[in-house]
């Protein structure tokens, strides 16, 4: 993120939003929990993509990541790009490890690595800390790597979007019945 200067000549705020987003990005490369969760500010939020939806610091933060790097030990993330404007910062990250450590979500390790999945988050910053943070983290992607959904093309996702689209042409059909009873022509 490009560092600025207000009119008056002295480091502006995004400074410290730069070194926000420079800790989060080596506290997430080193798997270090508490450093996570002391740029939170207390009840803090993140709001992400994925189980559990909604999550408070500290104690949200500390299970969350820390369920994580259990089951991915070797997660590191690369920013990609970072923008800021006022108290807001949006990154781009690419996430890369191993799904080898626990079970997370119910689904026991795989042992296969995921590269570059792409996440992206939106935090919002008071005081040098991070008041709220909303991420969106590639599922598809990172399910297709570690091998719990199938590659893309091939005959098992060909098969799983024609049951998609024959129980929708179902629904439809039933909804249209319906409303042929409901309101005869």
């Amino acid at each position: 993120m490009a560092r600025t200067r207000n009119q008056s000549g002295r480091a502006g705020r995004e400074d410290s939003h730069t070194q926000v987003v420079e800790a989060l990005i080596e506290a997430m490369c080193e798997r270090d929990v508490e450093a996570l969760v002391d740029l939170w500010e207390p009840g803090g939020v993140e709001e992400v993509s994925m189980p559990p939806g909604v999550i408070r610091a500290p104690e949200g933060i500390r299970e969350f990541f820390g369920e994580l790097f259990a089951a991915c030990p070797d997660h590191r993330v690369e920013l990609v790009e970072a923008v800021g404007q006022g108290d807001r910062v949006a990154i781009m990250m690419r996430a890369s490890g191993t799904f080898s450590g626990e079970a997370i979500d119910g689904l026991l390790p795989t042992d296969k690595e995921y590269r570059d999945v792409l996440e992206f988050a939106i935090l919002e910053l008071a005081d040098g800390r991070i008041r709220r943070s909303r991420s969106l983290f590639d599922r598809m992607d990172f399910g297709r790597q570690i091998g719990f959904l199938p590659p893309e093309g091939a005959a098992s996702e060909t098969g799983m979007k024609r049951l998609l689209n024959l129980a929708t042409r179902f629904r439809r059909a039933r909804r249209w019945r319906r409303r042929a009873w409901i309101f005869p022509p």
